[in-house]
């Protein structure tokens, strides 16, 4: 029951982080850097909350979450409009829909490992492997590009209002973040589990008295 829950906050909080960024943009017609920026930082700034309330009920050990998600995502999206913008994309628009899919894919995979990198120290110390966090991060990531560019290829230029394209933005922006959710918060839920069970590895044994060698001439002094 308590990973039930842990997972179906941690899918809340990205479905609700989707919206958020997704209206944002909408709203504001961001499409220049320092705009996506902005945008990124709102996108980071609720996700990052709400995962840390997850985080901390979980393993109160692992500090600096939301700092860690805030700065994950807006490194994560720059380097999305970096790939987006490259010189690559028109020739890449071109290609069959299923490799484009697949050129996605492999977007969605470096953002997320972006993404994950600033949360490592986060987790480091308290966790077995901080690298399937990463593992795992990427291939949610990567999972959301197709599920989006699927929607993209089957939407084509629909003749709708705003408000309907803008409902129908938020329903793919909403599935697209619960599916890599999903794929993350079973992981997590591992990871924190694992380091309740378990000392931090930084953690010094405290010196034990028995052990001292000079405590017997302390005694006979």
């Amino acid at each position: 029951m308590r990973n039930s829950h842990f997972i179906a906050g941690w899918i809340g909080a990205a479905v609700v982080a989707n919206i958020v960024a997704v209206t944002v943009v909408s709203i504001f017609a961001a499409e220049s850097l320092p705009s996506l920026f902005v945008v990124a930082l709102i996108e980071g700034a609720c996700l990052g909350a709400m995962q840390r309330s997850l985080v901390h009920r979980r393993s109160s050990a692992v500090r600096g979450w939301f700092f860690a998600t805030l700065a994950g995502v807006v490194a994560g999206r720059i380097v999305q409009y970096a790939l987006e913008n490259g010189p690559w994309m028109p020739e890449i628009y071109r290609w069959p829909h299923l490799l484009q899919l697949v050129a996605g894919a492999g977007a969605g995979l470096a953002v997320g490992a972006v993404m994950a990198l600033p949360q490592i120290p986060s987790l480091k110390g308290h966790v077995r492997s901080t690298g399937v966090w990463v593992v795992t991060r990427a291939l949610s990531t990567a999972a959301t590009f197709v599920v989006l560019g699927f929607a993209q290829f089957m939407l084509g230029v629909p003749d709708v209002t705003f408000a309907e394209i803008f409902c129908l933005l938020l329903l793919i922006a909403a599935t697209a973040g619960a599916i890599g959710a999903a794929i993350e918060a079973p992981v997590m839920a591992q990871l924190l589990a694992a380091s309740d069970r378990r000392e931090p590895v930084d953690r010094v044994p405290a010196p034990n008295p028995d052990c001292n060698p000079h405590s017997g001439r302390a005694s006979a002094a």
